[in-house]
């Protein structure tokens, strides 16, 4: 046999680069009796408005016909799509991390990362189904005037990228580690909330009448880019942080997150930077502002959920550590570990506030008041009651409490922190009780309700003050996980030992 005919084919090399789980997933999805009875469903309902439409109202005395169907048949279909694809995918990826086949998470040889996308493939697969079955009853209102082909076709891409970060999201919450009822229950109280993000921007469109995307500018096409994008890179966030879950435990689960969410922070600052620049966008400031709460806000969060993870650098992390002791610093951020993870995210946090400091116009200096002292206040803050609770989770509660659950502990601190104070200042003046300095001094957004303590910048010396020195009380706690990430020293081999040589 020659050379040439050893060579795998084509055909032979596609299907060995096909991820397993598509494949699994699609056969199971083919077999599944509950999918293809919402699908069938589906057809049905669409048969049914459409007729009854088409039917019922005389197209001569109603112009607008064909928006009022395309209406009903996008809801339709938007409100089966955020159901069916996000409960299917959430539903099989969940019952492989438990259950009899949880050996496919342990025993495969697969990254977790083709096992999450693999799920996510197949429901990007449901969604071309959902969106293809929906396309001609969508083309019929074409036919019944008020709309046009383009628009149309706008709205089939609208509903399939809906669709998929409705999935991911659902493969999000299937690989939380809490029981199927909370995850049902999470899933429940997020139904609402996508059904309002998706008929917003419907009921926006529409209510004006004669809508087309054939009116869009250059300009507003690029922003519609940019704002979907967006959308889709923050719901790549929660992938991560999926497949993060599904790595094993010794493994280096905070270094592909923690990576995404510094690059998606560098490409939204350059977003933001680029809206600054256009002179179409009149609310550049604004979203500066939008941009820097929400990074700050995401920062802080990280802070508090930093205190759970691991105290210990394994085996596994340590022979990934480099030799070259400058590089050992940056890639302590991106591991696995509660002290890289909180100074990581007090890192992220700082950025965020400088960037916001050097951007806004005109520049408030700190203690001025202004955004800058709020979101200084709000880091600051974490940053103390992080620290609070590691420390008295170690020194005082270390039977009771499990580490994992250390971020319960700060978020608990801090709810006392911020009620304690209010129902003193409450107590002695029901009806101005604001007036009060320290009504809501220990609050971590006490520089946004106290605004009449802005300017003597009493609440951000009071954050900046608790942080530095309870973070000075953790410092041995910091020092001790820095010096565990040192690189495994292995021995020399014997002089003139042969490799294989029987002892």
């Amino acid at each position: 046999m020659t050379a040439a005919e050893r060579r795998p084919s084509l055909t032979a090399r596609l299907s060995d680069a096909v991820n397993p789980i598509v494949v699994k997933e699609a056969r199971q999805a083919v077999r599944s009796r509950s999918l293809l009875g919402g699908v069938f469903l589906l057809i049905g309902v669409f048969i049914v408005v459409s007729g009854a439409v088409t039917m019922l109202s005389d197209v001569r005395d109603n112009p607008e016909q064909g928006v009022q169907l395309f209406g009903a048949i996008n809801s339709i279909l938007i409100f089966f799509g955020i159901v069916i694809a996000p409960v299917y995918a959430a539903t099989r990826f969940s019952s492989d991390r438990s259950g009899p086949s949880a050996d496919l998470l342990h025993t495969t040889t697969l990254r977790p990362a083709s096992i999450v996308l693999g799920k996510l493939a197949v429901a990007a697969m449901l969604a071309v189904m959902l969106v293809s079955i929906a396309a001609p009853f969508l083309s019929l209102t074409y036919l019944l005037r008020g709309i046009d082909l383009p628009t149309i076709a706008f709205w089939a891409v609208f509903d399939f990228i809906v669709i998929c970060i409705a999935a991911m999201i659902g493969v999000f919450i299937a690989a939380l580690p809490i029981s199927r009822v909370f995850k049902a229950l999470i899933g429940l109280a997020l139904l609402p909330v996508m059904f309002w993000a998706t008929s917003a921007p419907f009921t926006m469109f529409f209510g004006f009448g004669n809508f087309s995307v054939t009116m869009f500018t250059a300009d507003q096409w690029r922003l519609l880019a940019v704002i979907l994008g967006v959308l889709i890179a923050a719901a790549g966030v929660l992938v991560c942080l999926a497949i993060a879950a599904a790595a094993p435990n010794a493994a280096n689960r905070a270094r592909l997150p923690r990576a995404y969410l510094t690059l998606f922070w560098a490409a939204t600052f350059w977003v933001v930077v680029w809206l600054r620049e256009q002179p179409s966008i009149g609310s550049a400031e604004a979203l500066l502002e939008f941009w820097a709460y929400a990074w700050t806000i995401v920062a802080s969060a990280a802070i508090a959920l930093s205190t759970g993870e691991r105290r210990t650098i394994n085996l596994r992390l340590r022979t990934a550590v480099p030799r070259r002791r400058l590089l050992r610093p940056l890639a302590w951020l991106f591991t696995s570990g509660a002290a890289p993870g909180f100074v990581w995210s007090a890192l992220l946090a700082a950025a965020t506030i400088a960037v916001l400091g050097a951007l806004q116009k005109p520049i408030r200096p700190v203690g001025a008041g202004g955004h800058v002292e709020d979101l200084a206040v709000l880091a600051a803050w974490f940053v103390a009651y992080a620290m609070l609770g590691v420390h008295v989770r170690d020194r005082l509660a270390s039977r009771w409490i499990v580490a994992a659950a250390t971020p319960a502990l700060v978020f608990g601190l801090a709810a006392l922190g911020c009620l304690i104070p209010f129902l003193i200042a409450f107590g002695q003046d029901p009806s101005h009780w604001e007036r009060q300095q320290y009504a809501a001094l220990l609050n971590p957004f006490g520089a946004m309700l106290l605004t009449n303590s802005r300017g003597d910048g009493t609440v951000l010396v009071t954050a900046i003050i608790a942080a530095a020195l309870l973070t000075a009380l953790n410092t041995g706690w910091i020092l001790a996980q820095v010096r565990q990430y040192a690189p495994i020293h292995r021995e020399p081999a014997p002089t003139g030992a042969t490799v294989g040589a029987a002892p």
